[in-house]
């Protein structure tokens, strides 16, 4: 099985999120980071996570959205960023 990776761009709110999925592995299990980037003036500040997962996750197109609401999340101030809570 060959491993890649897919990244996927957005926007939201004031901020842009750059989510990259990894996978699968030998198991068929994908992960990945995200990246926020929020415009602060005239510099960016840029925070990434590499977040545990509560479920291995199978489907790619699943992970990446996965990440993509977390990212969200953290923007929101609702999460810390360390853990999919996909479960």
């Amino acid at each position: 099985m060959e491993v890649g990776t897919t990244t996927e761009n957005s926007a939201y709110k004031d901020c842009s999120i750059s989510v990259a999925v990894c996978g699968p592995d030998s198991r068929g299990i994908y992960a990945g980071t995200f990246l926020t980037t929020r415009n602060e003036g005239e510099a960016d500040a840029d925070r990434q996570f590499t977040p545990k997962w509560l479920r291995e996750e199978t489907d790619e197109a699943a992970a990446l959205d996965a990440l993509t609401c977390l990212a969200r999340d953290v923007i929101d101030g609702k999460s810390d960023g360390h853990e999919v809570l996909n479960g």
